[in-house]
């Protein structure tokens, strides 16, 4: 029987040396383009009032909302947890639409 001969790797030790360094990332030429997210003005605490005195207001209007204590009836997402100085409900979510 003849002798097998071992198979030469298929790489080079100069192949090798190259494969094992960490690839260096190629400068840009021009600079990325803005994000969406940086274009959008953030809002002004006036502003984020009004929204969640609106967002608060239109789940009372829907009767979304319950006093602690009673049961949630179907489609009601909130619990009234109670008051703030202003007069104005606290609201809690409690679960997602059941409806």
């Amino acid at each position: 029987m003849a002798k097998r001969h071992r198979k030469t790797p298929t790489r080079s030790k100069k192949k090798r040396k190259v494969a094992g360094r960490r690839a260096r990332a190629k400068p840009s030429r021009r600079p990325a383009p803005p994000l969406v997210a940086d274009l959008i003005p953030q809002p002004t605490p006036e502003e984020v009032e009004k929204a969640k005195a609106r967002f608060e207001a239109g789940i009372l209007k829907r009767e979304e909302a319950a006093p602690t204590g009673e049961p949630l009836q179907p489609g009601m997402t909130h619990e009234i947890v109670g008051e703030t100085i202003e007069g104005k409900p606290v609201l809690k979510r409690k679960r997602f639409s059941a409806r």
